[in-house]
């Protein structure tokens, strides 16, 4: 059986063919019998145990959405600086891919329209310039971010506020 992928780009209309190569595989995978070491590649369903864990977490999720979206439609959302890859709050020095995204960021955003709450972000992450950053491995990156940071610290507070559609 053969999917359609569903993509932005064609709007799930075009099918991609797998390759020969592809459909080898597949076969002899097929014909590997599921004993031994190739048992992790037999179908297993999961218990009624893990699917109540399951069930549970995916309503904690809703429960959790549901609060949020009231929350933004009355204006009091507050969203916290999580760090998705490790679940812990975002710190400078903490994670090597956060240090190396926020040296991007200033670039990315015109100093004189950026919003003060991005701005003092930007700021307060690079409080302490002599924390162990990843950038600094990167001689010329660090120097970039330095000319970005002296762009923000010079560019005035601004009333630029994101729009939110009511």
């Amino acid at each position: 059986m053969y999917r359609i992928p569903n993509t932005a780009e064609n709007g799930g209309k075009t099918y991609e063919k797998p390759s020969a190569s592809a459909r080898i595989k597949a076969f002899f995978l097929r014909l590997v019998p599921k004993i031994g070491p190739f048992s992790a590649l037999a179908f297993h369903p999961p218990t009624p145990a893990v699917e109540q864990l399951y069930m549970h977490s995916f309503n904690e999720t809703l429960k959790d959405y549901r609060g949020m979206l009231i929350a933004q439609q009355e204006g009091r959302l507050q969203l916290p600086n999580d760090n998705f890859d490790t679940g812990e709050l975002t710190e400078p020095t903490a994670y090597p891919f956060t240090d190396q995204t926020y040296a991007r960021l200033p670039a990315k955003v015109n100093a004189k329209t950026i919003s003060d709450p991005l701005r003092l972000d930007i700021l307060a992450f690079y409080a302490d310039l002599a924390a162990p950053f990843a950038t600094k491995n990167d001689p010329r990156a660090w120097q970039n971010v330095l000319v970005e940071l002296g762009k923000l610290k010079d560019s005035p507070a601004t009333a630029v506020e994101l729009e939110h559609p009511q």
